[in-house]
């Protein structure tokens, strides 16, 4: 996604300009403008005084950023059109005095099966807002209300459900189901042929490598780290790769073994999790390349989150370095410190004063793979750190957002600079000192 930068680097620097527009992780609307907001505000005032149109119509400038179109509307005397793209998938609709509506286009069929519409009422169940249904030869996602019900805020929810469900079903649908054709797709764009190379190569480096390590441990003594390590190389692809559709299916499904509440023990778990992941590296480049791609959207996957609780995480999970660090298990120790970040940046929806820390952390800790993608950051030279453009990034995040957060300081002179896992923790401690309460 060529817009990625937009939301995860909110300074304009030469190294911005220089560095490519690579997607990582997931969309995030923390990025509205103070002109967004007020569309917000406006739009919850008119509605309220029953200006049903000119509410929406505030409502669609709120969500659209000109930056990567991905909203488009009309207004015609008593009704609204709008469009909207959401990852692989388009969601269309029509907003008049009477209703609201909104149809994505799921996948299509020649002929109906019983066991994709059981699949399908059985996902239905669990939906709030939104219902799969059929409509001639095609499944779709579909939304209606009445006027009067559809206040921004609750139309906000019905939309991003709508808009995830079949975002992330018509990949598993035709996956699962290969009778199934994809139809209607949104903005997808193709990864530039290196950059797949390129991602292919670490995706399947990264996880032999966590394999090899993990089944270098005692199942038992080593079960704790274990764990960190295989569910943090789950959200690290997630994060470093930003995988659509039936890879980001698997990842999840990866990390539920583990999370999930049963009579299993950890190390069973480990053993679940390392089968599931053999299962991925052992696909054809081929197969993985079609999770690969770039896409365009409009509502994020996760809720915005209170810097607070991001900090307190850090704080309960950094204590459990301790044991690792002092008995020299630093690649562990690395491992835990990946986890706390990447974590954060699967479950959380942070600011972006966040994501561009977060961003210099991932530079550092994953040097090689930015490098080969063309960042020209150069935080690490020949295996060793580059103290001076670590700060200097560092610092330039801060000032760029000094406005926004007054009281935001970060120490980069209490970061530890002598090797990779130092860097880690010392970030982590010294990120947790931060003050991001905005103005």
């Amino acid at each position: 996604m060529g817009f990625f930068s937009n939301f995860f680097s909110s300074i304009s620097t030469k190294e911005d300009i220089e560095n490519p527009t690579t997607q990582f992780g997931k969309y995030s609307d923390r990025n509205k403008t103070s002109e967004q907001l007020e569309n917000w505000k406006q739009s919850i005032k008119l509605f309220e005084n029953k200006k049903y149109l000119d509410a929406f119509e505030e409502f669609f400038k709120y969500l659209k950023d000109s930056k990567i179109e991905n909203v488009k509307y009309t207004k015609e005397l008593e009704q609204i059109k709008f469009e909207f793209y959401q990852g692989s998938k388009v969601v269309k609709g029509y907003i008049n005095k009477k209703e609201v509506s909104a149809i994505s286009e799921v996948v299509q069929f020649d002929k109906a099966n019983v066991a994709v519409m059981r699949r399908l009422l059985t996902e239905n169940y669990y939906l709030w807002f939104c219902k799969f249904s059929k409509k001639d030869n095609i499944f779709t996602l579909q939304h209606r209300t009445p006027t009067e019900d559809a206040h921004p805020s609750s139309l906000y929810f019905s939309l991003k459900e709508l808009a995830n469900m079949a975002d992330s079903f018509d990949d598993i649908l035709v996956d699962e189901f290969p009778f199934l054709k994809p139809i209607n797709i949104g903005k997808v764009e193709k990864l530039p042929e290196q950059e797949l190379i390129i991602k292919l190569k670490f995706l399947k480096q990264i996880i032999n490598q966590t394999i090899k390590k993990v089944e270098g441990l005692s199942s038992n003594n080593f079960k704790g780290a274990i764990s960190f390590s295989l569910l943090n190389l789950t959200y690290k692809i997630y994060y470093l790769f930003a995988p659509e559709g039936t890879l980001l299916d698997e990842l999840k499904h990866i990390q539920s073994l583990f999370w999930v509440k049963n009579d299993m023990s950890d190390e069973v778990k480990n053993q679940k999790m390392i089968v599931e992941l053999k299962k991925i590296v052992a696909k054809p480049d081929e197969e993985i390349s079609k999770s690969l791609y770039k896409v365009t959207s409009t509502f994020p996957v996760v809720k915005p989150t209170h810097y607070s609780k991001i900090i307190e995480f850090v704080e309960t999970e950094i204590e459990k370095i301790h044991w690792y660090r002092e008995n020299k298990y630093f690649e562990i120790h690395q491992a835990i410190c990946e986890y706390i970040v990447s974590y954060c940046t699967f479950t959380y929806g942070t600011d972006p004063v966040i994501n561009d820390l977060f961003q210099v952390f991932w530079k550092v800790t994953n040097h090689e793979y930015y490098e080969e993608l063309g960042f020209v950051d150069e935080f690490v030279k020949k295996g060793n750190l580059n103290s001076h453009n670590i700060a200097k990034r560092i610092n330039k995040i801060i000032s760029a957002n000094k406005q926004q957060y007054p009281k935001l300081v970060f120490n980069t002179r209490g970061l530890n600079f002598s090797s990779t896992h130092e860097f880690a923790s010392s970030f982590l401690y010294e990120f947790m000192n931060c003050e991001f309460k905005a103005d």
